[in-house]
C-alpha cells in the first residue's frame, strides 16, 4: 500500500480515469462535498495525516470556503502541494499557505481561448445590445425595444491586462478590423504585442472605446474600476469583464450606465457570485452570463489534466509545472518566445515538457538528436496516432515520436536564449531550464486538396512558445549514510524517477 496519499476536494469530472491511475503510487482520498467544518474535523481526526498533496478543484470552495489561515493551519504538516483547477488562485491566501511552506499552482494556460471566446461574444452582444431582443423574443416579442446597435469595426479595444487572455481577445478582435491599444505592469516585447500599442492606463481609460478586463484580483486589483476611473472614460464606452466581479466597483458601475456614461457592459463575473448586484439585474443595457467564460468540455478537460499534471509531477519529480505565484528575477535570467509558430501545438508541447528542467547543454543535445532520429519525444498525454513503441518503453510510456519541425523551433529558441544570458554575463555552461510553456494559438486554415478526397477544411494548429533559462544553484552533495537512508525510503518508482533524473542531468 502507498505510503503517501493525494486528497481530491470536489469532484474530476472529465479526468476521472486519469485520477484512478495514480492509485499505483498514491493512496486516493476524497472529500467530495460537505461543509467547511467536516473538513476541519476531518483535518483535526488525523484522516488526512499522509496526504501530501491536495487536488483543489473548481467549486470546492462552498465546500471547504477559501484557504485562508484558519484552514492552512488545520492542515497536515505532511501536505506540500496543493494544485488547483483554476486560472485565478484569490480563493487561496497565497502568502499564508507559502509561509506554511506549501506550493501551489494554477491552470491559466488552459483557459485563455475559451474565456477569450466568450470576451468577444460579450463585446459583441453589448456593441449590439443583443440581450433586449434575445429576451424580447422568448417572451413573444419581435424584435423588443431596443435601438441600433454599433460596428465594432475601427473602434479601439483597449484591454487591461495583457496576458494569455489578453492577448487571444486581441487577436480575435483584430479579426473584425479593431485597433488594439493595451496597458500591462510592464510592455511586452514586439513579438507577444502582435501590433497592439502600449499605453498609459490613463490613456486606456481616456481612449478605449471598448473597455476589456483581463488581468488578475488581488488587493492591488480590486475594485481597479470605481467612479473614478469610469468619469475618465469615453462617453459611451462599453465594458467587458470576464476576470474577476471584485474588479468593478458595481455600484459605481450602476451609476455610470444610468446617467448614459456607459453605453451597455457585457458581464461574465461578479463580485458576490452566485448574487448578481440588483442594478444590474434590472437594467436593459447590461449582457449578463453566469460565470461561464471556461464552460467548455475540452477546457474543463485540459484544466482537470492539467492539474493531474501538475499532481503527477510533483510527486514524482518534487516540482509543480505551473506556480501560481512564481517570480523569477530577469536580471538572473534571460528569456525567449515565439508566437503563433506554424508547428503542431501538441508535439510542441510534449517535446518542451520533455526537456523542461533539463541542463541547457543536455537540451540542446537532445534536440539535435530528435531532429537526427537518434533520440525520440515520450508522447505522455497525446498518445493518439502512430508512434515509436519500443522507444516509448525507454520513458515508461506507450508512445514516442520524432516531431522534427518541433524540435527545430525550440533548438532556435534555446541558442536565441543562450544569446540573450551570455549578453547579460550570465554563466551560459551553467544554464537551466527553469520554465518553459507552450500555449495553443487560434486555428488557421490549411490548404486543402479536393483531389485527395480531403474535401473537409483541415485546421492548423499552431502555438506559442515562452522560456527561461536560469543560472543553476549550487549543488551540496550529502553525506553517503544520508543518501543511503533516503534511498531507503522510496518507492521502486521513485526510485526509477531518481535514475532518469541522473541520466539526463548528466
Amino acid at each position: 500500500m502507498p505510503s503517501q496519499a493525494a486528497l481530491l476536494i470536489g469532484e474530476i469530472t472529465h479526468a476521472r480515469p486519469e485520477w484512478e491511475q495514480l492509485s499505483s503510487t498514491l493512496t486516493l482520498k476524497e472529500f467530495p462535498s460537505g461543509t467547511r467544518e467536516q473538513f476541519l474535523s476531518n483535518c483535526k481526526n488525523g484522516e488526512y495525516d499522509d496526504v501530501v498533496v491536495i487536488y483543489r478543484s473548481n467549486l470546492s470552495t462552498k465546500y471547504t470556503g477559501r484557504f485562508d489561515k484558519e484552514l492552512v493551519s488545520a492542515l497536515p504538516k505532511s501536505v506540500k502541494y496543493i494544485v488547483h483547477n483554476g486560472a485565478g488562485y484569490d480563493n487561496i491566501d497565497v502568502p499564508v499557505v507559502t509561509e506554511a511552506g506549501i506550493a501551489v499552482s494554477s491552470t491559466p494556460v488552459a483557459v485563455n481561448n475559451a474565456t477569450a471566446d466568450i470576451g468577444i461574444f460579450l463585446m459583441i452582444g453589448a456593441l449590439r445590445q443583443a440581450h433586449v431582443p434575445l429576451t424580447a423574443i422568448r417572451a413573444g416579442q419581435w424584435g423588443g425595444k431596443t435601438g441600433l446597435g454599433h460596428d465594432p469595426k475601427g473602434k479601439v479595444l483597449g484591454i487591461l491586462g495583457m496576458g494569455g487572455i489578453g492577448r487571444e481577445m486581441a487577436h480575435r478582435a483584430k479579426a473584425f478590423g479593431m485597433t488594439i491599444q493595451y496597458h500591462n505592469r510592464s510592455r511586452l516585447s514586439p513579438e507577444l504585442e502582435d501590433g497592439a500599442k502600449y499605453v498609459s492606463f490613463e490613456e486606456l481609460l481616456a481612449t478605449s472605446d471598448v473597455f476589456s478586463l483581463n488581468l488578475a484580483l488581488n488587493p492591488s486589483t480590486r475594485h481597479i474600476i470605481g467612479a473614478k476611473e469610469l468619469a475618465q472614460m469615453k462617453d459611451g464606452v462599453v465594458i467587458v469583464n470576464t476576470a474577476r466581479g471584485a474588479l468593478i466597483d458595481e455600484k459605481a458601475l450602476v451609476a455610470a450606465i444610468e446617467s448614459g456614461k456607459v453605453a451597455s457592459a457585457g458581464l461574465d463575473v461578479y463580485e458576490n457570485e452566485p448574487r448578481v448586484e440588483e442594478g444590474l439585474l434590472k437594467s436593459d443595457k447590461v449582457f449578463l452570463l453566469p460565470h461561464i467564460g471556461t464552460g467548455t468540455l475540452e477546457t474543463q478537460k485540459e484544466m482537470e489534466l492539467l492539474v493531474l499534471e501538475n499532481l503527477r509531477s510533483a510527486v514524482e519529480k518534487g516540482e509543480l509545472v505551473r506556480y501560481a505565484a512564481d517570480t523569477i528575477p530577469n536580471a538572473k535570467s534571460a528569456r525567449a518566445r515565439g508566437s503563433y509558430l506554424r508547428v503542431s501545438f501538441k508535439n510542441t508541447r510534449e517535446t518542451a515538457q520533455a526537456i523542461n528542467g533539463w541542463k541547457l547543454q543536455r537540451a540542446l543535445v537532445y534536440l539535435e538528436n530528435v531532429i537526427n532520429h537518434k533520440e525520440a519525444v515520450p508522447m505522455r498525454r497525446y498518445a493518439g496516432s502512430i508512434g515509436r513503441t519500443a522507444q516509448g518503453k525507454a520513458f515508461g510510456v506507450s508512445k514516442a515520436r520524432w516531431p522534427v519541425k518541433s524540435a527545430e523551433q525550440l533548438l532556435g529558441l534555446l541558442k536565441n536564449a543562450e544569446a540573450n544570458a551570455d549578453t547579460k554575463g550570465l554563466d551560459t555552461s551553467n544554464l537551466v531550464v527553469k520554465h518553459i510553456q507552450v500555449n495553443q494559438a487560434p486555428k488557421g486554415r490549411r490548404r486543402t486538396y479536393r483531389a485527395h478526397g480531403r474535401i473537409n477544411p483541415y485546421m492548423t494548429n499552431p502555438c506559442h512558445i515562452e522560456l527561461i533559462l536560469t543560472e543553476a544553484d549550487e549543488v551540496v552533495q550529502k553525506a553517503p549514510h544520508a543518501i543511503a537512508k533516503e534511498s531507503a525510503r522510496l518507492t521502486s518508482r521513485q526510485r526509477g524517477a531518481q535514475i532518469r533524473r541522473a541520466i539526463t542531468e548528466a
